[in-house]
């Protein structure tokens, strides 16, 4: 005879989520970028997670995709390779050609939401909005910010060059 027995674990499920940031507004970003793309937002909601579009706007060696949950874009991870350095994103919440945010662990804890913005029948616009964890030094936390602003508004001119490459 075997005997077994089942424990609910539902909650612990749902207290992880719960306490899981799902959305960066615009008012509490450390850092907005927006940028008009001459494509249409179901075009660009198709592509921006591609790792071959994202290795361009992250400036990444190499990204390699581990698509979620029967292969959906929610819960997928992405590993982009930086030199010898591995980034780890993952896509937390999910509104289908609308918004998305991801939770990325270098070179801090940061979560960045994408909204698209239909601008008329050809056009969308990509706003993104950062925020992570500053550092407890005031030197580094300044370091920080000025290398993602810089890494921000150049990864806004490459998004501009993937789109208006259709």
């Amino acid at each position: 005879m075997i005997s077994c027995g089942y424990v609910e674990i539902a909650e612990l499920w749902q207290q992880a989520q719960a306490a899981e940031r799902k959305r960066v507004t615009k008012d509490e970003a450390m850092l907005n970028s927006e940028v008009v793309v001459d494509t249409p937002r179901a075009a660009v909601y198709k592509r921006i997670l591609r790792p071959d579009v994202m290795q361009r706007y992250l400036f990444s060696d190499a990204v390699d995709a581990v698509p979620g949950a029967c292969g959906e874009d929610l819960g997928a991870e992405f590993h982009c390779h930086h030199g010898g350095a591995l980034t780890n994103m993952r896509v937390v919440s999910l509104e289908p050609e609308r918004e998305l945010t991801l939770i990325s662990d270098q070179p801090t804890t940061m979560y960045i939401t994408m909204l698209l913005d239909a601008v008329g029948d050809a056009q969308t616009k990509i706003t993104r909005s950062f925020l992570w964890d500053v550092h407890s030094d005031p030197d580094i936390a300044e370091q920080m910010r000025q290398m993602l602003e810089g890494m921000t508004m150049a990864g806004e001119a490459e998004i501009k060059s993937i789109f208006s490459a259709g």
